[in-house]
């Protein structure tokens, strides 16, 4: 059993320079868990983003899509990671919200 969660983050941005911040934010967050993550991988086509993570034996899959207006964020949980599906939510709009606002400090 999966649980699939799926969150949209509009922006004024463009589709370069959101992509651009959604590159950065993921080698961020692949940089900070480095130690508790297994495994990850992110593989790029265009502007669609195709991330899998995996810990404690499963694997998380992502997928990213960078719009000229948003940013779509589908990610399919395995059932072990279900219960923590909230906290997920939270930390993915978190980071979501705060890298594409204008006026954030662009990248890095």
């Amino acid at each position: 059993m999966t649980k699939e969660i799926t969150i949209v983050f509009p922006h004024t941005l463009g589709q370069e320079e959101a992509r651009l911040r959604v590159v950065d934010a993921l080698e961020r967050v692949r940089t900070n868990f480095a130690q508790s993550v297994v495994t990850s991988g992110v593989t790029w086509t265009d502007h669609h983003a195709d991330v899998v993570v995996g810990a404690l034996g499963q694997d998380v899959q992502a997928q990213i899509d960078v719009e000229p207006d948003k940013v779509r964020v589908s990610v399919t949980l395995p059932w072990l990671f279900e219960r923590l599906s909230g906290r997920i939510i939270d930390k993915i709009t978190q980071v979501g919200r705060g890298m594409l606002q204008i006026g954030s400090g662009g990248r890095g």
